[in-house]
């Protein structure tokens, strides 16, 4: 008769019994699936080198839309550019490389061409390998298509832009063209830019990841990465470039061809240009590319099933040490418990699991012990905790309510408590009486209800994992600090319309005894009687804004839409204020657009802007500066432009100008000290933003500042 300690040690472990049936199911089945997979990658070697070849070719004819776009972006901004066309007018290569060479070197082009309307260069540019640009050679371009078809300012089927190659071998450039109108739309020049056949070549293989050839309609290899190899290998029949052409739908796949010593597949497809087939475009991969490919499948899914048969036995010891041999004496254990014997244990005595499952079984019911004189002392603790709580919210003057996610009250002290009762007895509260609306908000905000208003604030209540339990609202009553703030604004408005009287008066009597005592006064009496004119109209500017100011902040600010010519505004306007830019030894400079332009807005308030606008453009520009003022009409927008030489604004202040009572650097720095309030552009945004339009400011020390006023063409009165 065996023994119980040899059959203890015969007797196949839980860790075997469980695990070695999984263990033998998935080796099993990774032998299959290892040979089942590996046959199907082999079997598809073609497919997946079409498919490989199929994404080269398409990436590639991404890439040369990519390029084109890109080229085409290029020219956009430089027949957009202001001046250029100009220059080409006046034959000044120096302004025509001020103005281009940046966007030239921003966008990397290979080759920059500008020529006049005789189709000779007026200027040109090429890249070195450095990135650095050197002067080109100019050349005779009156007999090149693209030049023709720039010239002609006729746009065909494919837009106003047009593509053409020119040169041979490495020499090959791909040409971007597009013409220069003057203001009048008369064609004065064009320009090319260029990107080199190599360059081209470089890029489409850096994309598709692929040996890319160019051919012509002929057939002829026009370039290649293929260099050194011979191009008579490669080249196509005319029949074959046709063939490839017509259907463009279907890529063209060719059977093998060694290069340099390598077997290819080639794909071929159709090479466009601005929407235009010009030649064949293809792609090449060397046949073993995929069988590497598929080597290294192979191996990879061996990996893979190696790794889930390791794991699956690591699992299986796993799952096998947690299968608890006494399980029915813990259920008997469980049982006595549920029952109320709180005496009963478990008491495994094991070095396992097993073990310490059952004594933190046997701990547990000794803590249930515990837990019930536990759970008394907390509901002693926590009928304290609650005195002290209500005892808190009952000494703060401020509404506090705690709501939970639901938006139900929680807690909340005496006064939440009578605006709750009071909200919930009106049949139309001004606000929900469960605060529901209010919860949500992060920042501190003000409401009104019942002629009170409360600054509310909410925070959320959470969890250390994040999680959300409430939200607690405190909403403090700021009524006084509302109407003492009210007060304020009516007191300074009051103080300024009483101001105006006695400065009206006192610029009367000056004024008067200008005019009347001039023979009897000295030069210097009556420089200083202009200087107290002076600074009684600065003073009376400042009331107006402070009033306006008030206004808009009161919400009284109002404007009257009514048609009134807007040229006619401007040029009445510059004619005022143009002897005191010349009188501080400034040229005011006006690009207004030709045509009258009528707007439906608040003439005296738009006015008011432009004024402020411009007062600061001539009081912040040195002696021997210019100040510009512009009037245009774009796609959407009525432009206007103040620009000047002036002293222009630091970075950190932009922000800021647009604010009231800002007064940059700038107003108390030397020869600029200017008195003011900081309110003018202030008023000026409002103004605009009344008229539903925009307004921008841009500046560079010691360069000038450009102010844009945008106002929405719909406001445009249409006039015959």
């Amino acid at each position: 008769m065996v023994s119980s300690a040899l059959w203890s040690r015969l007797y196949p472990r839980i860790n075997a019994r469980i695990t070695l049936p999984f263990l033998l199911v998935i080796i099993v089945v990774a032998a299959i699936g290892t040979v089942v997979i590996t046959s199907s990658v082999a079997g598809n070697i073609q497919e997946r080198l079409a498919n490989q070849l199929a994404d080269s070719v398409q990436t590639a004819v991404n890439t040369v839309a990519d390029i084109e776009r890109q080229q085409l972006s290029t020219l956009r901004s430089m027949t957009f550019t202001e001046g250029v066309s100009d220059s080409i007018l006046s034959g000044d290569a120096s302004a025509i490389e001020l103005l281009l060479l940046p966007i030239a070197a921003n966008n990397r082009v290979n080759d920059l061409i500008v020529f006049g309307t005789d189709g000779q260069t007026s200027y040109r540019i090429l890249s070195e390998s450095n990135g650095n640009y050197v002067p080109g050679p100019l050349l005779d371009l009156s007999s090149w298509t693209i030049v023709q078809n720039i010239l002609s300012g006729e746009p065909d089927q494919f837009g106003d832009k047009f593509a053409e190659f020119h040169g041979e071998g490495t020499d090959r450039t791909l040409y971007f063209g597009a013409a220069f109108v003057d203001n009048a739309g008369t064609v004065v020049g064009g320009v090319m830019v260029g990107v080199r056949g190599t360059t081209l070549i470089r890029l489409l293989v850096e994309q598709s990841i692929s040996n890319v050839t160019l051919y012509d309609d002929d057939g002829n290899v026009t370039d290649t990465s293929f260099r050194g190899q011979n191009e008579d290998l490669l080249a196509l029949t005319p029949l074959r470039v046709a063939e490839i052409k017509s259907d463009v739908e279907t890529l063209q796949i060719d059977s093998e061809v060694n290069v340099g010593g390598t077997p290819y597949q080639f794909m071929y497809s159709p090479f466009q240009l601005r929407g235009e087939q010009v030649g064949v475009m293809s792609s090449a991969l060397p046949v073993d590319f995929v069988a590497g490919r598929v080597s290294k499948s192979r191996n990879d899914f061996f990996g893979i099933f190696g790794g889930m048969v390791l794991a699956v036995a690591v699992l299986g010891v796993f799952i096998s040490r947690s299968i608890v041999r006494p399980v029915f004496r813990m259920v008997e254990t469980t049982r006595a418990i549920e029952s109320g014997d709180l005496s009963k244990r478990v008491r495994l005595q094991m070095p396992d699991e097993l073990g310490e499952l059952g004594r933190s079984f046997d701990h547990m019911t000794d803590r249930l012990l515990d837990q019930n004189q536990e759970i008394r002392d907390l509901f002693n603790l926590q009928l304290q905790e609650t005195a002290r709580r209500d005892a808190v919210l009952g000494s703060i003057s401020d509404a506090v309510v705690v709501l939970d996610n639901e938006g139900n009250t929680i807690l909340s002290n005496e006064t939440a408590r009578e605006l709750i009762n009071r909200l919930q007895a009106d049949p139309a509260p001004p606000i929900p009486p469960d605060f529901s609306m209010l919860r949500r908000q992060s920042d501190p905000y003000t409401i009104t209800a019942y002629d009170n208003h409360y600054s509310v604030l909410s925070r959320p209540v959470n969890l250390d994992t994040g999680a959300i339990l409430g939200y607690v609202q405190v909403l403090r009553d700021i009524t006084a600090i509302v109407e003492s703030d009210r007060l304020k604004d009516e007191i300074i408005l009051q103080l300024s319309h009483e101001l105006r009287t006695p400065l009206t008066s006192a610029r009367g009597y000056a004024d008067l005894l200008v005019h009347m005592a001039a023979a009897r006064l000295t030069a210097q009496d009556q420089d200083f009687l202009v200087k107290t004119l002076g600074h009684l109209d600065t003073l009376g500017e400042m009331i107006d804004q402070v009033i306006e100011v008030n206004a808009i902040l009161s919400e009284r600010f109002e404007v009257t839409f009514q048609p009134f010519n807007l040229t006619n505004s401007l040029h009445n306007l510059l004619r005022e204020l143009q002897p005191r830019v010349e009188a501080q030894g400034l040229k005011l400079i006006k690009t207004l657009n030709p045509k009258t332009i009528w707007l439906n807005g608040d003439q005296v308030h738009l006015e008011q802007a432009f004024v402020h606008i411009i007062k600061n453009a001539y009081n912040y520009t040195l002696e021997g500066g210019w100040i510009e003022v512009g009037l245009d009409v774009d796609a959407r927008d009525v432009i206007i432009t103040v620009a000047d030489s002036g002293v222009g604004i630091d970075p950190d202040e932009i922000d800021k100008v647009f604010e009231k009572l800002y007064r940059g650097r700038s107003a108390d720095a030397g020869p600029t000290d200017t008195r003011g309030m900081g309110l003018g552009l202030y008023i000026s945004k409002q103004i605009v933003e009344t008229h539903h339009g925009k307004i921008r400011l841009q500046s560079q020390p010691g360069l000038g500042t450009l102010v844009t006023i945008r106002l929405p063409k719909r406001l445009i009165e249409p006039r015959p």
